[in-house]
């Protein structure tokens, strides 16, 4: 908006029709762009995590590979930091660490598929070599009022700028839970196009994602619901799930040990947000899942920061899932800070011991700029001795031990945010300076069994974003909104023997 005009009078239709014939409303004059140098002394926002210029970011998705470049979309309201009028922001990258902003690859029109929102979906490759986008139309004037999409780009548009929408949609909601039927989440398996789309199951209450498969991407047949389980052992599911992704893990030696089946829960009675897995067995000729255990488990132990997971395989073999690490400020402060939201650090999975394995992409690595503090063998008073001198709000840390219990606390002022680890209990925790609880635990499924060998705790702070990794087997997301200008960090007292310890500066990626 530019400009209100404001009369004390009625104006009659004639002087109605010549004012808007003088000021262009309504009409596109340009692509709206965000200045990122606006928030660059922004103390809270994250400066090597994927964050959008500014204004409104929603989960990241369809992360895709072409021609050199990583490609990176998210959903996007490129007017105000509030979900709303979504499109689909679009960032590339040559390494998943430093992105370039594109202009918005998706738009909302009126009288098309979808006037209400390009929701989430994802992208891929075809047979053809060429890109596709498949995408969550909302149209509001319908019901169910969201549809499977479809856009294709240029084969000679080398950073993807360009995508035609197709006219029809290519598949619209015939079972599940309707009304509930969005992000479509598509891959190329051998000389076959396989989808899961989000919904709901009436049969057992719960989530669930549809399983469609397709030759040619365009006219897909359904193969029912995905997953069978038992939604009274996993109500923290909810009733509806979102963005559902299944990907291969790899062993060592680069096989394929199983796969793994993502979700976001929604519509949950009772409980936060958060992403879940299951691990099991996928078929592609019969076209079944079939679960290793059954309860879902959780990948991260942030209590609702980690969600709105989306993933792909890269051209070397890994299965690399990107999340959305939600903010947590409330009303007008989120509001006036002219942001929201950014994605997590995009991560690795894979298996060791038939177990899930997670860590950070190699790539985030070469972000560390400067070591500040390197030590070995010493007591934790020794190294908080030395980590007093030490202040940023771009950190990267190792900390390893063979004690039995290890944490890391991140310190302004007053505020403090303790990560710790209890290998006698298998607990991995948080809380703040009045002790109140910032993790989450559900019960034994949630616990990490670390008998023998040293504990390894590898943590990254970014500003209000603290992230740690557990023996690569259990991540913490967590906010850290500061009322100073930078922060501190200090191991857990009582710790008799650090056998390593890391300190580096990190780089801002843009």
């Amino acid at each position: 908006m530019k400009g209100i005009l404001v009369h004390d009078y009625c104006l009659s239709f004639a002087e109605a029709e010549r004012l808007h014939a003088q000021y262009p409303c309504g009409q596109k004059e340009a692509a709206l762009s965000i200045n990122r140098a606006a928030w660059k002394n922004d103390i809270q926002r994250p400066a090597y995590h994927l964050i959008a210029p500014g204004k409104w970011m929603n989960e990241p998705h369809a992360p895709v590979y072409y021609k050199g470049n990583y490609h990176i979309f998210y959903q996007a309201n490129v007017h105000a930091p509030i979900w709303n009028h979504i499109q689909w922001g679009h960032m590339i990258s040559t390494d998943m660490v430093h992105w370039k902003d594109l202009p918005l690859a998706l738009e909302t029109e009126e009288g098309s598929l979808d006037p209400d929102g390009c929701w989430s979906g994802s992208a891929l490759i075809d047979k053809n070599g060429l890109p596709r986008i498949y995408y969550t139309a909302g149209n509001n004037e319908k019901f169910p009022n969201q549809s499977v999409a479809m856009a294709v780009s240029d084969a000679e548009d080398m950073e993807l700028r360009r995508w035609h929408k197709q006219d029809s949609p290519v598949q619209e909601q015939t079972e599940g839970w309707m009304g509930e039927f969005r992000d479509p989440f598509v891959w190329l398996e051998k000389d076959t196009y396989f989808m899961l789309v989000g919904t709901g199951d009436e049969n057992n209450g719960g989530g669930n994602a549809i399983l469609y498969s397709s030759g040619d991407g365009l006219d897909w047949t359904s193969h029912g619901f995905l997953l069978d389980y038992e939604y009274e052992k996993n109500e923290e599911l909810g009733h509806v799930w979102e963005l559902p992704v299944l990907l291969p893990l790899r062993d060592a030696n680069g096989n394929i040990y199983c796969h793994i089946l993502l979700l976001c829960a929604c519509q949950i009675e009772n409980a936060a947000v958060e992403t879940y897995y299951f691990l099991g067995h996928w078929n592609s000729e019969e076209k079944s899942f079939h679960k290793f255990h059954e309860k879902a488990m959780l990948l991260d132990l942030g209590n609702g920061t980690f969600t709105g997971p989306s993933g792909f395989v890269t051209p070397d073999k890994r299965s690399v899932l990107f999340t959305i690490a939600q903010g947590k400020r409330k009303g007008e402060e989120g509001f006036y800070s002219g942001w929201a939201h950014n994605g997590g650090l995009p991560l690795e999975l894979s298996t060791a011991e038939g177990k899930l394995r997670l860590k950070p992409i190699r790539e985030i690595y070469t972000l560390k700029k400067k070591k500040l503090l390197e030590l070995a063998d010493v007591s934790s008073g020794e190294a908080n001795r030395q980590l007093a001198l030490i202040k940023g709000n771009r950190l990267w840390m190792l900390l390893c031990t063979d004690c039995d219990e290890a944490g890391i606390v991140t310190c302004c002022e007053e505020q403090r945010i303790k990560v710790h680890y209890d290998r006698k209990t298998g607990r991995l925790g948080a809380e703040d300076e009045k002790q109140i609880c910032m993790g989450k635990y559900r019960g034994t499924e949630d616990l990490v069994a670390l008998d023998g060998g040293e504990i390894r705790m590898e943590y990254f702070l970014d500003h209000s974003m603290i992230e740690v990794y557990l023996n690569e087997q259990k991540s913490m997301s967590l906010r850290n909104y500061i009322r100073g200008t930078e922060r501190t960090v200090r191991v857990s007292e009582g710790m008799e023997r650090i056998t390593k310890l890391e300190v580096w500066e990190m780089e801002n990626a843009y």
